[in-house]
Order: structure tokens, then sequence, then C-alpha cells
């Protein structure tokens, strides 16, 4: 996407992130209903109310949503004020901003990557903690950084914890 709004600017950039919904939309159109069993003495309600009860009675459940709630908090302000960092803190235009979003997505798969390569140890969930409290320190870091290539590394090191704060809770 960074490459696409570089070399041919935001109108393609936008044009293509429209089409690749394709790839979502159209096998969600070819999905066949699958028959079930209705249980209409259930209302919506009572069935939010049974599925609350259920994650309360469940502490792993509780820690892991928590977890995605802070690190999707904490991971999306960084990649929405992208634009503004590069622009207002290190006055680039969007060749900048393309730079900085693309190694945040960079570090992302090398961070899906690293956990790939450690997929036969045991999973250890509550390291996702660490991962985040590092994501905390990246968001600090890149707002008190003054150069653009120390804005390159910490956006790439975010990318690569936020995955690892996600991937860590499966």
């Amino acid at each position: 996407g960074g490459i696409v709004l570089i070399r041919f600017g935001a109108t393609w950039s936008f044009g293509l992130n429209a089409v690749s919904f394709i790839a979502v939309i159209l096998p969600l159109v070819l999905l066949r209903e699958i028959p079930h069993e209705r249980h209409d003495d259930k209302t919506i309600l009572g069935s939010i109310t049974q599925g609350l009860s259920y994650v309360r009675s469940r502490k792993d459940l509780i820690t892991m949503l928590a977890i995605v709630i802070v690190g999707g908090v904490l991971a999306a302000p960084m990649i929405k004020l992208l634009p503004a960092i590069s622009a207002d803190m290190f006055g680039n235009d969007e060749k900048g901003y393309s730079i900085l979003l693309s190694c945040f997505g960079i570090g992302a798969v090398c961070g899906a990557a690293l956990l790939a390569l450690r997929s036969h140890h045991a999973a250890k969930p509550w390291r996702a903690y660490y991962t985040l409290v590092l994501l905390g320190v990246c968001h600090i870091a890149i707002s008190q950084i003054e150069h653009f290539v120390f804005a390159i590394v910490i956006s790439g090191l975010a990318g690569m914890l936020f995955v690892g704060t996600m991937v860590r809770l499966m």
C-alpha cells in the first residue's frame, strides 16, 4: 500500500484497498446457510446474558478480552496518527507516512513469522502483558524522538509487538 501511495498517489491506493475487500466479500456471498436447530424460546437478551455469564465464569477469557481491548486501544492511535507524526514532527509528505505505515506492516509480518517459528513451544499467553507494555513504550518513544530513522524503527517494532500481543493470546 505504501509503495502504491508513493508511486501512484492516494486515489489509486484507496481504490486498490476497496478492490481488496472483494477477497472478503466474495466468500461471504458464496456461503450457504447451514441448517441448525432453532431455539425460539430464547430471546436475544437471554442469549447475551448467558454469554456474558459464561465469560465472567472464565478468568482466562476475561484476561484475553482485556488484552485485546487494551492492545487495540494502544495500536489504533499509532496507526491513525502516523500521518500527523510524519507531517508535523518530521515535515514529511505522504511518502514519509507511507514509509512509516509500511514499516508497521513489515514489523507485523516479521512478528507473525517469529511467532510461527516458535509455534512448537507451548503457548504462554502471560507474555502478552510484556509485549503490551512494550507497545505502550513504543507510543511514548515515537512521540518524543526527533529523527525520522528512529521513527521508522519504532514503527516497525510497534507492528511486531502488536501482532505479538494478539497472537500470544491464542
